[in-house]
């Protein structure tokens, strides 16, 4: 590949002390978020209640809860690796779990039919796109949901890569550990804001006073920026996608020499 249109790092210690900079405490932070998830799940374990709905609706909190805070360590683990496409996948799941959290919390008697739910039919009434509209946060889920989906789907956005003709007439996709500043610190504040989130519902569900200091308010500002952004990267791998199909049909059944010529031109450079 072209080394003007290289945007990877081969190292990946690079790139791992590039982002360590760029998301500074911010990393202190979403561990120590982690920590607090970690034992508040263990306390709500310890919780003895005779109502079995009580019971059923603690257990399925534990259940989801930890597999939020697997999500939110993965999602860390990636940033921190320049891995943007997996690591939206995990935003996807987080934005999946607080909704299904909130769910059973707001419909208590559904927490027996989650809990004893073995097949695929019965999982999928609790599926986001079943849950969303019985809670009135659903639809910024929703939304946090399918923006990230589809930026993990294949596009020229999702993959990251430089879709450039090259000399030989082929196509350039590098795939391997991404500094993207930009990009990486837009995700990392997403996942932070899921997180900060899921403390809050724990602490509001089971403690007080607030083991973390954030207002509702404040995560849903944050999230709302998230989203607003998430949609403008949408909108250009649409437009990025539409571009890559309009430059591949133009250089179709061209020859290496007359590609070249072309992007001479378009780029002005020697």
């Amino acid at each position: 590949m072209n080394e003007k249109h290289q945007i990877v790092v081969d190292d990946p210690d690079v790139v791992a002390n590039k982002i360590k900079d760029l998301v500074g405490e911010g990393k202190t932070v979403f561990e120590h978020l982690l920590s607090l998830i970690h034992d508040e799940l263990d306390a709500i374990s310890k919780i003895e209640e005779s109502v079995t709905v009580i019971q059923l609706l603690n257990q399925s909190t534990i259940r989801l809860g930890a597999r939020f805070h697997s999500a939110a360590q993965a999602g860390l683990m990636l940033i921190s690796t320049g891995q943007i496409v997996p690591s939206l996948t995990m935003s996807r799941d987080m934005a999946e779990i607080l909704s299904l959290l909130r769910f059973l919390h707001k419909h208590p008697k559904e927490a027996t039919n989650f809990m004893k739910s073995t097949s695929l039919k019965e999982r999928k009434r609790f599926s986001l796109q079943k849950v969303y509209k019985s809670i009135p946060e659903g639809q910024r889920y929703k939304d946090q949901f399918d923006l990230a989906s589809s930026m993990v789907h294949p596009s020229s956005i999702a993959l990251g890569a430089n879709f450039r003709p090259e000399p030989s007439g082929e196509v350039s996709v590098f795939i391997g550990p991404f500094y993207q500043p930009y990009s990486i610190a837009i995700e990392f504040q997403t996942e932070i804001a899921s997180s900060f989130e899921a403390v809050w519902l724990l602490d509001s569900w089971y403690k007080e006073p607030p083991s973390w200091p954030v207002k509702t308010s404040d995560l849903l500002i944050l999230r709302k920026a998230m989203l607003e952004y998430l949609i403008q990267l949408r909108n250009k791998a649409e437009e990025q996608d539409a571009q890559l199909e309009v430059t591949l049909k133009y250089i179709k059944g061209k020859s290496p020499e007359q590609i070249e010529a072309i992007w001479k031109k378009i780029d002005k450079r020697d």
